[in-house]
Order: C-alpha cells, then sequence, then structure tokens
C-alpha cells in the first residue's frame, strides 16, 4: 500500500540460483575499481548462498560546475570564497555482503552494506563541498519460516526482520573565508540577520544518527477453494531515529554578534539544538487479497490494506487488477491501485535548520492510479507491449518558503494530475540478434494552477541490442534518449536540454577455459547531458562524460568451491 511511485522486487540471490562459485573483477576510469565474488554449497539439508561484491571511485573531475550559491553571494557581498568553478564529488568506496541459509521450510538472510568517505554531489547547500563526505553502515537480518509442512491447502509462515542503519556527516555548507548573514538564532538568514560574520575554516554541519527498523508478519495462504487463491496477512513494524550533529553555527553556538567564527565545533546531540529530536513510529497493518480465476481466460486478483500508523493515523488503500487471455497470443489488463506516502521523520521534525524545517501535521500523500495494457505475440520471434495510464496524486510534499524568512516549511502543497502511454517491441529477426526499445510519454501538470511539473521527461526512448557476431563474442549496445523537460514557473533559464546516451558492451564468453572477458564504453559520444538543477546550480548538473572499463570472471570448474571447501 505504500507503493507510492512504483514497485522495485529485488529477489537476491539463494543457493539453487547459483551454479559454480564464480569470482570477477573490473577497473576502469575515474579510478574505478570492482571485485566481486558468489558461491553456493549443501551442509547438513542447509543450503548456503554467499556474495561479496566491493566497489571503488574518485568519481568523474569533468563533471564541473561553473557557478553555485557561494559564486552568487560572491558577487552581492564582494567575496572570493566560491570553490567553482569546480567538479561534483562523487566519489565511493563500499563494500555489500549477502549470506542466505535455508532449509525446507525456513530461509535466513543476513546482509551488510557498508559505504566509507562518500562524497556529497553539489553539497548540503549548493556549495561545492570537496571536503564532504559520509560514512554509513546498513545491516539486515531476515527470518522467514514456513509452518503447514504437510498440509495441501494451507501456507502459514512468520516472518521477522531488523535493520540497523548508521550515517556520520561532513558537511562544510560554505566554504573558507566566506562572510555571510548571520541571524539572532545563529542560522544564515538572507533576510532578517545581525550582521555579517566570517568563517574562515567554513561553515559546518555535521548531522548523523542511526535509525532502527523492527518488524513482524505473519501471512497465510489458502487454497482450499475451487479457483480462488487467498492470502491474509497482518503486521506490525516500529521505527526508530536516533540523531547526532556537530556544527559551528546555530541556535545555542552563535548570535550573529560575532565577527569571526572558527572551525571549532560544537555537540548539540541530545540538546534542544540539535537538527532533529529522537523520534519513533509503530505501525500495525492487516491485508486480505483474493486471486480468482473466474473463467479459463479471466482471472481478477483484488485487495484492500489498512494500515495505522502512531504519528498520523490510519489509511485505507484497495487495489484490484482484471486480466484477459483472449488467445495465445493476446492478453488484456485493467488495474486500479491506491496508495500512500507517509511523511518522513525530517518532513516531520526538522528543525534548527538554516534552510528546511519539519511540520508535525502533514498528512500522508496519496495517489490513485489506473491501467490498460495489452501484450501481443505477433510472432515467436516479435513481441509488443503498450499501457495507457493515468493518475491522481494528492496532498504531495514540498518545502515551501516561509513568508518574510530564508526557511522552507514542509507542507502538503501539491495536488498531480497525469497520464501517459509506455510501448515495448522486443524483436529476434534471427538467431545471433536481439532487439528491444521502448517509447514513454508522459504528461502531468499541476491541478491548480495547469502548469506543467517541471524537470521531468515528457518522453523516452530506449534502443537495445545484442548481437553474437561470432561465436562466443557478443556485442551489447543501449541507446538512450531524455527529452521534452520543461522549467519550473518562474525560472527564466533556456529550457533543459534534450541528450542521447550511447553505450557498448563488449563480450568474450571463455577466451580462456572458464575465463570470461568484458570491455565497456558508457557515453560513447562524450555527450554533455544534464539533469535540472535549482536556480543556485545555474547550469544544471552534468552527467559522467566518457568512461571505459575491461573486466575479467572467473567460474571455477564443478565441484570445486574455494569458498566452502569440503
Amino acid at each position: 500500500a505504500d507503493a507510492y511511485s512504483g514497485v522495485i522486487n529485488v529477489i537476491t540471490k539463494d543457493a539453487a540460483a547459483i551454479g559454480a562459485p564464480e569470482v570477477g573483477a573490473r577497473t576502469g576510469s575515474f579510478g574505478s575499481q570492482d571485485i566481486w565474488a558468489q558461491s553456493a554449497t549443501q551442509w547438513n539439508n542447509v543450503a548456503i548462498a554467499f556474495g561479496m561484491a566491493y566497489q571503488k571511485t574518485d568519481g568523474d573531475n569533468d563533471r564541473v560546475i561553473n557557478a553555485d550559491l557561494q559564486t552568487a553571494l560572491d558577487r552581492i557581498i564582494g567575496t572570493n570564497a566560491s570553490l567553482a568553478p569546480g567538479s561534483l564529488s562523487t566519489r565511493y568506496e563500499l563494500l555489500d555482503t549477502h549470506l542466505s541459509l535455508s532449509t525446507e521450510q525456513t530461509q535466513v538472510n543476513l546482509w551488510s552494506w557498508v559505504s566509507r568517505d562518500a562524497g556529497v554531489g553539489a553539497g548540503g547547500a549548493q556549495v561545492l563541498d570537496p571536503l564532504g563526505h559520509d560514512d554509513s553502515k546498513l545491516f539486515m537480518a531476515d527470518v522467514t519460516h514456513h509452518l503447514n509442512k504437510d498440509s495441501s491447502v494451507w501456507d502459514n509462515s512468520i516472518r521477522l526482520s531488523h535493520l540497523y542503519y548508521g550515517i556520520d556527516t561532513v558537511f562544510r555548507l560554505f566554504p573558507s573565508n566566506a562572510l555571510l548573514p548571520i541571524s539572532a538564532e545563529g542560522n544564515v538568514d538572507f533576510t532578517d540577520y545581525e550582521g555579517l560574520v566570517q568563517f574562515p575554516d567554513g561553515l559546518y554541519g555535521n548531522p548523523g544518527g542511526t535509525m532502527q527498523d523492527t518488524m513482524a508478519e505473519w501471512v497465510s495462504l489458502y487454497t482450499g477453494f475451487d479457483q480462488h487463491r487467498i492470502r491474509v496477512a497482518i503486521g506490525a513494524k516500529r521505527q526508530e531515529i536516533d540523531p547526532r550533529e556537530t556544527k559551528n553555527f546555530g541556535p545555542g553556538i552563535i548570535n550573529g554578534s560575532e565577527s569571526v567564527v572558527d572551525g571549532k565545533l560544537t555537540d548539540v546531540s541530545n540538546t534542544p539544538y540539535v537538527y532533529l529530536g529522537d523520534s519513533t513510529r509503530n505501525l500495525r497493518y492487516l491485508s486480505l487479497q483474493d486471486e480468482w480465476q473466474m473463467t479459463t481466460g479471466l482471472a481478477i486478483t483484488a485487495g484492500l490494506r489498512y494500515d495505522d500508523y502512531s504519528d498520523f493515523g490510519g489509511t485505507t488503500n484497495p487495489r484490484v487488477a482484471l486480466v484477459w487471455t483472449a488467445n495465445e497470443k493476446l492478453t488484456a489488463k485493467l488495474m486500479y491501485g491506491s496508495a500512500f506516502r507517509a511523511p518522513s521523520f525530517a518532513e516531520l521534525y526538522f528543525k534548527n535548520n538554516p534552510v528546511s524545517l519539519g511540520n508535525n501535521t502533514l498528512s500522508p500523500e496519496r495517489i490513485d492510479t489506473q491501467e490498460l495494457s495489452f501484450n501481443y505475440l505477433a510472432t515467436q520471434t516479435l513481441q509488443t507491449s503498450i499501457t495507457f495510464y493515468t493518475y491522481s496524486a494528492t496532498d504531495m510534499i514540498d518545502f515551501i518558503p516561509d513568508e518574510l524568512a530564508t526557511t522552507k516549511t514542509a507542507q502538503n502543497a501539491l495536488d498531480q494530475d497525469g497520464k501517459g502511454i509506455e510501448w515495448e517491441i522486443n524483436w529476434k529477426p534471427w538467431g545471433q540478434l536481439q532487439l528491444g526499445s521502448s517509447f514513454v510519454w508522459q504528461d502531468a501538470e499541476n491541478v491548480h494552477t495547469k502548469a506543467a511539473i517541471a524537470d521531468a521527461p515528457g518522453q523516452q526512448f530506449k534502443l537495445n541490442a545484442n548481437w553474437e557476431f561470432m561465436p562466443r563474442w557478443h556485442l551489447n549496445s543501449q541507446l538512450n534518449w531524455v527529452g521534452d523537460r520543461q522549467r519550473a514557473l518562474g525560472d527564466a533559464r533556456p529550457e533543459i536540454a534534450d541528450y542521447t546516451l550511447l553505450n557498448f558492451t563488449l563480450h568474450r564468453k571463455e577466451i580462456l577455459r572458464n575465463l570470461d572477458l568484458s570491455f565497456a564504453v558508457r557515453n560513447a559520444t562524450d555527450e554533455d547531458a544534464r539533469e535540472p538543477s535549482s536556480g543556485t546550480i545555474p547550469e544544471d548538473y552534468p552527467l559522467e562524460s566518457r568512461s571505459a572499463w575491461l573486466g575479467l570472471s572467473y567460474t571455477f570448474p564443478k565441484f570445486f568451491n574455494p569458498f566452502f571447501p569440503l
């Protein structure tokens, strides 16, 4: 029911999905390096699967920003502190590991995701920040146990999971030697300030904290009725966040009367001056679904889910899908669904922030969606599908500028209607060549102003070709065109330019025994592609320039497992 924008179903590999053990490595542009490994084994009726991936990159230094918010301040105040022109900070290093243990009735998944020294893009205040970074750790344990082992009509299961996420961030919000207007509350304020304050070491805000999600769910599937499959689920979740923060500005630290503030940081954790107080949220939910095979060619799936949040109340969301299989070539689907997005802790409770403030009276965002889809198998080698959709979204949350202030407060400020078409074709003209293409058109507008929704692509086209031009040699090419993006009302900048990205991957299977080779080029034409930004980054965000990658992967011989030796 909270699948507000869509659903991404990620199915991690268990032991049954992994054949022989594999290892691989890649190296490429921007100082990028990847290594990975996966393996599986069986031990005392327990299937064990393991996967690991390590990635590191210095980031693309050609993603240059020529002007940022500090550039504008320099022009107004007469300083020279901006680091622009300079590149976006896109470096990162991460280690991702997954362990799966499964028996006939029980599955255990353990996941770890550790990131260090990740760059902060365009900066926390849209001011270039090469020193800023974040370190984060995510750990998750998930256990599912199936009951009724010997039942032919019941499948009852219980699932328990716990997620821990911790992050420490360093934001140099404004650079060394910035001269900033500071209010009596100690925040940057361009309209109501006590004085101009020099920050020779820069203005720092370092938010962090930990978040924990604990969930329990009971699911019952019943197939004892002819032509019906009933699913009932009941569950509960508890979310907790424990923020912490150090900084050299804000309430309780400065008041705008200072002439100079150095880089000494004050720890405001567990004080009224932290950016977000300790917060908790409890969720309980109940869902009921029926899959009904009405006739041989007609099936309907209908469901209803009720969610009750401790901080804003309850919400009920129905969904229904009608599937008609006209014949072996044509299938049609008619679908309706409603969903919601709960306000985040930040949107509810942000405080002591020079830019964004929370609002504890927010309601959830809501959306109603209708879809009509046709899938047609013209021949055994040509298939096409087309989907028409409309949606209506209400109470969308945005940060709205406050009157006579530089802050923005979260509000249920936008109602949005949209419609679109998605068309896809897959064709295999001969055995060695596969082609796939898709075209998307969408139109979304503000219900009240009738203005087009800013920044979203109105059209997108993709083309993919996979050609086995010689035995064990594959060439894959991908073309992606994005266009028809509009600026927000009042934004006088030139229209956002369309762009086309072209990628190639050359793959050679068994260049040596059990050893595969791949070579890839991304953005082969070195297109100056950009995604829209706010006005504080006037020339938009540049995407990655041309890059090249070389990779090797090795599959161990059957019965040899270096990760789980017998």
